[in-house]
């Protein structure tokens, strides 16, 4: 398992906001390219050290999801997973309590339409013991049960039991517990993608005495307020009516909330106005109505759905497509980019530094018909570090490669200098075109850290 490691200094809400924009932007890099998540998990860490136990969990939400995950498995923040897990929680936590919600809830957005374009869990174990996502959603709904839904969005149909069963029956039952029949939690009830998740909330109301049932049966206004937002429900994940034993999903819901008494003698069974044979049916009309504006292209669930990704980037690992792309930058890009690229690689034509000017990234290539548009657009231009790795992880490759041939090595270090030189030789270009703003934190670590440039001191003084 390998990581991408943020620093972020959490007593300032700017570094903060930065991070989870980062985190976004990684995040969208995983689910666009159907990446693995295992793979490409996020580290986050307190400026360079790592968050300490105590400072996690002296927060009550982990606590919270502490005591979820550990009805699946034990917990050791020594090892790496369960860091890492525990590090975006808090990242998450720490944004909201800055009032972030709008950037946290793009990321919960796009983890919730990533579940359900793949109705899968196997895209979301990080192993065996884990599911990536449920956390992040969690500490978002403690904080403000509004936001409850969103977990009985991420839960979709093909879930099992055998394989999902600790997130199925505890996180949305945990809610269920701490919030009652609050109208946040009417709605997450209705908004269940997943049956058995449905049933786990009802099979929770029956152990605290309060049945879903009965609460349906003497609050009428609660009863609407479920069929309102399951109508809303319907409208973003249209489906068949009928599950795979050919029951129709109200009778389904019914029976699962009823004792099994009751629903035999629904014909006899007063339901305000009527019989709760009566109502089953009527409720049953209604959806169908509802679900005839649809058509099966319509459905969720039968074909992929679209998340907000407008551009797909699809040359992330093609070493040569890359190597084209940057170079087209400078040479398509610029009337004197031969002479920038010499300086890059070679050290030559400096003078040429004084001829640059601030640009923006994204209108610049969409202008000039560039095909790095794409990757600016997918992976941002907010900050320095997300232009400027991919030239950087091209020069570290060539160098890489001629480390196999001695006499091509020996070529690259007296025509070009080493790897480092032709970095910052790179920075120096990018740093003007950036508008000569100060080094962000992300920056200086993909320098000193990452690729091991130089030292934090000289890249400062340099710059």
């Amino acid at each position: 398992m390998s990581f991408f490691q943020l620093s972020c200094d959490f007593k300032s809400t700017q570094s903060v906001k930065d991070c989870i924009k980062i985190f976004e932007n990684r995040l969208n890099s995983i689910f666009v390219n159907d990446l693995t998540i295992s793979e490409n998990m996020v580290l986050v860490n307190d400026l360079e050290k790592r968050i300490s136990t105590n400072n996690i969990f002296e927060i009550n939400n982990l606590n919270v999801i502490r005591t979820l995950v550990l009805k699946q498995t034990k917990i050791d923040l020594e090892d790496e997973k369960f860091y890492a897990l525990f590090s975006q929680c808090y990242l998450f936590q720490k944004a909201l309590e800055y009032n972030l919600y709008e950037e946290v809830l793009q990321i919960i957005k796009k983890l919730v339409a990533y579940s359900v374009r793949k109705n899968n869990s196997s895209y979301l174990w990080i192993d065996d013991k884990f599911i990536y996502g449920i956390d992040l959603l969690t500490i978002l709904a403690l904080n403000n049960s509004k936001f409850i839904h969103y977990i009985s969005e991420f839960i979709t149909p093909s879930w099992e039991i055998t394989q999902d069963s600790y997130v199925i029956f505890n996180y949305l039952p945990y809610f269920y517990f701490q919030n009652g029949f609050s109208k946040n939690m009417i709605k997450a009830i209705a908004y269940c993608n997943n049956f058995d998740t449905f049933k786990s909330i009802a099979n929770a109301t029956k152990d605290s005495n309060e049945e879903l049932y009965e609460y349906f049966k003497t609050d009428k206004k609660g009863y609407e307020y479920f069929k309102k937002e399951c109508f809303n429900y319907l409208s973003l994940y249209p489906r068949v009516s009928e599950n795979s034993d050919l029951e129709h999903i109200v009778n389904s819901f019914f029976k699962a909330i009823c004792k099994d008494e009751v629903y035999r003698n629904m014909a006899n069974e007063t339901f305000y106005e009527v019989s709760l044979k009566e109502e089953i049916e009527l409720f049953a009309q209604e959806v169908d109505a509802f679900l005839e504006q649809f058509t099966k292209d319509d459905y969720v669930f039968l074909n992929e759905i679209n998340d907000d990704v407008v551009f797909e980037y699809e040359f992330e690992g093609d070493f040569e497509k890359e190597k084209e792309l940057n170079k087209e930058f400078f040479i398509k890009g610029f009337e004197s980019g031969r002479k920038i690229l010499d300086y890059i690689y070679y050290g030559t034509n400096k003078e040429i530094l004084n001829t640059l000017k601030k640009i923006e990234f994204k209108s610049f290539s969409k202008r000039k018909n560039l095909q790095i548009y794409k990757r600016f657009e997918y992976f941002g231009t907010d900050y320095l570090y997300e232009i400027i790795d991919p030239f950087l992880k091209q020069y570290k490759d060539e160098h890489k490669q001629a480390k196999q041939s001695f006499w091509l090595l020996n070529f690259f270090i007296k025509k070009q200098g080493s790897f480092k030189e032709k970095a910052l030789r790179a920075l120096d270009v990018f740093y003007i075109l950036n508008g000569r703003k100060n080094l962000d934190s992300f920056t200086i670590d993909l320098f000193t850290r990452k690729y091991k440039i130089c030292k934090r001191r000289k890249l400062l003084k340099r710059y």
